[in-house]
């Protein structure tokens, strides 16, 4: 009978379930299509959400700093004015990017190392130095700008009192930060009462290139900006050139203490918890309309006969559905070796040796080939299926002549 319905199979040409896959198809996308739709939809407003969304940043003196201690209200206003504000962290891209005819501004307090402060002494554009280490202020303005005696500018607001342009129109400023002491050929401005320092100072080098020296970064702060003259002296001395180079070092950040490096989460937008949140909800729901209990399994009557053949026919394709040759051919030996034990009058029990010889005494064939029917490896191919089962049944005729 296993013959009979492998052949028929054959020639009929089972397809499983007898479904084709474009029907299959068609069905999981039915079953699929609004789950699939959600996501779809949910992944498009991130996507939208993140490319629309403005870079956020809370690194203090970043231009895309928002916070007190940013500088996006003065990068703002400067490219609403026409000025290109490019930020950079690396020295090498910071002198790369100002060319001769722009601004480099270097931003931020800490020590600058040696082979940084080269890299800046050989940039071609004009440089603004905003609260940067005297040591290298010194250095960048080839030692005509050093260190006030004073140390820092005091909290009442100081007039300009120089004829610098920039620092006429600003009038005075409300700044905390570092003074300096103008040399030969340097302008100081803003002169802390009773001494020689001033909070600003600028000096034409050698080469034609004008150095900024502004010691206080309350000048760019977003906190401090609009205090009396300084967003005036911050937006006239940064914006002289239509392209400004913001250089934030970052490798000389303080290290706050109890702060550790940033999570996946720290490099979400602002959005992320937000759109988290909905995601899980959205997950939720999914969940709650797809996963529907259907109860317990009820056992009930068949509402028309099935024949045993129909179970066979089954099976049948759903091994040819699965290209299962080896678990069919396993079940057709199984089954041929039972029924030819039964027949030779060998119990259950008997093992394989003990079956091969009595079938070799029955059919006069030799054990080893009976062993390599019975027992052989699985057929490679449908040909080599076909064959086998052949065989089997051509041994099972032997043996009922027997």
């Amino acid at each position: 009978m296993s013959a009979d319905v492998a052949r028929t199979d054959d020639a009929v040409g089972v397809t499983g379930d007898g479904s084709d896959v474009r029907s299959r198809v068609r069905a999981r996308w039915r079953r699929w299509r609004w789950p699939l739709g959600v996501v779809v939809v949910l992944v498009a407003t991130v996507l939208v959400l993140t490319v629309l969304s403005p870079r956020r940043s809370s690194v203090p003196l970043d231009v895309a700093n928002v916070g007190d201690d940013g500088a996006r209200a003065v990068a703002q206003v400067l490219g609403r004015q026409g000025v290109d504000v490019v930020q950079t962290t690396s020295a090498s891209d910071a002198t790369r990017r100002a060319q001769s005819g722009s601004t480099l501004a270097v931003v931020g307090g800490g020590p600058l190392a040696d082979a940084v402060l080269d890299e800046l002494a050989h940039a071609r554009a004009d440089l603004v130095l905003v609260g940067v280490d005297a040591d290298a202020v010194a250095r960048l303005t080839a030692g005509r700008v050093t260190a006030g005696t004073t140390g820092t500018v005091p909290t009442v607001p100081l007039d300009a009192g120089c004829a610098d342009p920039d620092a006429v129109a600003a009038g005075r400023i409300a700044v905390l930060g570092t003074t300096y002491v103008a040399g030969e050929g340097a302008t100081g401005c803003f002169v802390v009462p009773g001494t020689t320092a001033a909070a600003v100072v600028s000096v034409v080098l050698d080469d034609g290139r004008r150095v900024d020296v502004l010691g206080s970064t309350d000048l760019v702060t977003n906190g401090a900006v609009a205090r009396d003259g300084n967003a005036a002296l911050a937006l006239r001395t940064l914006g002289r050139h239509a392209d400004l180079v913001w250089f934030l070092p970052r490798a000389v950040a303080p290290v706050v203490e109890g702060v550790g490096p940033q999570s996946l989460l720290d490099l979400l937008p602002d959005e992320g918890g937000a759109l988290t949140l909905l995601a899980a909800f959205v997950a939720l729901a999914a969940v709650l309309w797809r996963g529907r209990r259907l109860g317990p399994v009820v056992s009930e009557a068949l509402p028309v006969e099935v024949r045993a053949v129909e179970s066979t026919y089954g099976r049948g394709r759903l091994y040819r559905r699965a290209s299962a040759r080896g678990h069919s051919a396993a079940a057709l030996r199984a089954g041929a070796a039972d029924r030819m034990a039964r027949r030779v009058g060998l119990p259950r029990s008997a093992d394989g040796p003990t079956l091969v010889d009595a079938l070799a005494r029955a059919t006069g064939r030799d054990a080893p080939s009976i062993t390599q029917l019975l027992h052989g490896p699985p057929p490679s191919d449908d040909a080599a299926f076909a064959a086998l089962i052949h065989q089997l049944d051509q041994l099972e005729r032997e043996v009922d002549r027997s």
